[in-house]
């Protein structure tokens, strides 16, 4: 962990599973993974910000900003390894944009796979341009200072209504946003493709999860009696 003022936190890139081991995820859509899930670690209120974008898989950046300074997601990118994505709390701030079109083209030389910003962003045509997948709660023409690197790297973060640590795998695609801990992957690959080939629950993922509640009760009633 490297410490600095006190509002500065980086703890190192966390060990990560291999990208072989999460790959699979990308043969689904965030919305079959999300009901495989029962809907749990699914980030809302949170757009693509262009469309079509590419479907992305890796492991969570985190990046928590307070104030109106971007420095801190600077500093978070020199941390991060190729396939990484940045998940970034703007700590509920609309009123700037945390990144655009040059912190893309950083980002690309450093072989981030994408951004998640849960706050506002800019210069989407200049990010489609490049081709990077992005996706934010809002936009913003103001763009944020540089106020020094106060914030948090690597430390857990509130995004998209859901918490997300560093290491988290996550999926992102055109239908939404997914998070998964690292030792739900294996079990979420699963339960994945067990949801996508079974005729049931793929045509109708509403009863498939009302039946699942049903058995859970009569099992529940039955241990009871």
């Amino acid at each position: 962990m490297q410490n600095g003022p006190l509002g500065f936190c980086a703890v190192a890139r966390p060990i990560t599973l291999k990208r072989e081991e999460y790959e699979p995820l990308l043969a689904y859509r965030s919305c079959d993974i999300s009901d495989a899930m029962n809907m749990s670690h699914t980030m809302l209120g949170l757009v693509a910000a262009y469309h079509p974008i590419p479907r992305i898989a890796g492991p969570a950046i985190t990046v928590s900003v307070p104030g109106s300074g971007f420095d801190i997601i600077t500093a978070a990118m020199a941390l991060a390894e190729p396939g990484d994505i940045l998940v970034i709390s703007t700590q509920g701030s609309l009123n700037a944009a945390y990144w655009g079109g040059y912190m893309t083209g950083v980002a690309r030389e450093r072989g981030i796979a994408g951004v998640i910003v849960d706050g506002a962003i800019r210069d989407a045509d200049e990010i489609e341009e490049q081709e990077f997948p992005a996706y934010s709660r809002s936009r913003a023409t103001r763009v944020a200072v540089t106020e020094g690197p106060w914030g948090e790297i690597n430390m857990p973060i509130a995004c998209g209504g859901i918490s997300v640590s560093a290491g988290d795998i996550v999926v992102a695609d055109e239908h939404g946003i997914v998070t998964i801990p690292s030792a739900w992957v294996e079990r979420a690959i699963f339960d994945t493709e067990q949801f996508v080939t079974n005729d049931e629950p793929y045509a109708d993922p509403a009863a498939h999860r009302r039946r699942l509640v049903r058995e859970g009760l009569l099992e529940l009633g039955s241990e009871a009696g």
